[in-house]
């Protein structure tokens, strides 16, 4: 039975724990059946959204949305002093799930960017996984912090606030930094000519 107060919709919780959406609800989230919920607790209630379909859903670069979730643990402050080609770890939320999973990424940004309280990452991927051409592998798996062989794959990036970042993993050593700056600079637009 639901009951309606303004703009307000209720449903009532079966003895399973189950409710029934109301109509108003399903359109204004504009889901179906198949479709998948996230609930996320936040300091003012609890926040229902429908979660975006995508081919991998363990990939957590495959949805470019912001990421409001708190970090899970103290969050690391600009003056922290990661830099560019350090390597930290993110808590990156699964796109199917109620959860999300710490991992790997690679500072590609400067300082300059940090003052505008952003952060520009590239993915960090497992080597066993089917490789780009524009991959770097990790020639320094203990510099960087890692713990079994991984790549850059500095075709996915992400823009994500300092405070995502639970913690400074290490780093990569100077060759596979200018590497992976040289793929990052492959795929940056070329001044265009003036038009005549």
């Amino acid at each position: 039975m639901k009951r309606q107060r303004g703009d307000a919709a209720y449903s009532r919780i079966s003895v399973k724990c189950q409710t029934v959406l109301p109509k108003q609800v399903r359109e204004a989230l504009q889901i179906g059946p198949g479709d998948t919920l996230r609930y996320r607790i936040t300091e003012h209630g609890v926040v229902i959204d429908k979660v975006l379909r995508v081919t991998n859903a363990d990939d957590p670069f495959a949805m470019f949305t912001e990421w409001p979730a708190p970090p899970t643990t103290r969050p690391m402050a600009i003056s922290d002093g990661f830099t560019a080609y350090d390597v930290v770890i993110v808590p990156f939320p699964y796109v199917d799930r109620l959860a999300e999973r710490r991992r790997p990424a690679l500072v590609i940004s400067s300082a300059a960017l940090a003052r505008h309280g952003v952060l520009w990452v590239a993915m960090i991927t497992s080597a066993a996984n089917a490789s780009w051409t524009c991959d770097v592998p990790i020639a320094d798996l203990e510099r960087a912090g890692l713990p079994a062989p991984s790549v850059v794959r500095p075709a996915k990036i992400a823009c994500i606030e300092p405070g995502r970042v639970v913690r400074r993993a290490g780093s990569l050593d100077a060759r596979n930094a200018s590497l992976v700056a040289g793929r990052l600079a492959g795929f940056l637009a070329k001044k265009r000519a003036p038009a005549r």
